[in-house]
């Protein structure tokens, strides 16, 4: 769920898409013997956890030994967005203790594909922006780093060589293979170029 199903209060994603889907809430977990994904709702409660989540979310990221990747519509921080220091999630976060449960985090909100350094005060948490799907997005907009967040490690600044300007639209792609995770970072063509593969293994041995 993101803030653009929110704009008409989410009647459309809970009243149609959900029920297609046979899903019950705007959150979910799915899972193996060494990976636990968690797609948690930031947009119910904009740029937050709703509190009904509280109790599932911890109780997920403990109920096993299988490394947690969260997925969300919003970002922790952003190095090119001020909108995450007007946020509540960062302190929920913290408020919850979810850091020291989670091993990656995949986020989208800021039409941008960004990889961040493993940073202390967030728990060395493998931190992924990858929301630049489905818009066109200019090359300017990662012109430098202006916000308080941890050092970037590669940024997804690929621009179409027919039409100039505007980046192409991208997407994550992980890989499972037992305790191996596979993560790829490709455009709408299923390209990688220039953008760098990285391969984590689960603690679950």
């Amino acid at each position: 769920n993101g803030n653009h199903e929110m704009h008409d209060r989410g009647r459309g994603y809970f009243t149609r898409l959900l029920p297609w889907c046979h899903q019950n809430a705007s959150y979910f977990g799915i899972y193996n013997r060494y990976w636990r994904l968690l797609g948690i709702d930031t947009a119910y409660k904009d740029h937050d956890i709703f509190p009904i989540q509280n109790g599932w979310l911890k109780y997920h990221l403990t109920a096993g030994p299988q490394a947690n990747i969260l997925l969300s519509h919003h970002q922790l921080f952003s190095a090119y967005d001020d909108r995450p220091r007007k946020s509540n999630l960062p302190a929920t976060v913290r408020e919850l203790g979810l850091c020291d449960h989670v091993f990656a985090w995949f986020w989208g909100h800021e039409h941008a594909c960004v990889i961040y350094e493993e940073a202390p005060e967030w728990e060395h948490i493998r931190d992924r922006c990858v929301g630049h799907g489905g818009k066109a997005v200019t090359i300017e907009h990662f012109s430098s780093a202006t916000e308080p967040a941890p050092p970037v490690v590669a940024r997804f600044t690929v621009p179409r060589t027919s039409e100039g300007g505007p980046i192409r639209n991208g997407f994550v792609l992980l890989e499972l293979e037992g305790p191996r995770m596979r993560v790829r970072y490709i455009d709408e063509t299923g390209d990688d170029t220039g953008m760098p593969r990285e391969e984590w293994i689960s603690p679950v041995s």
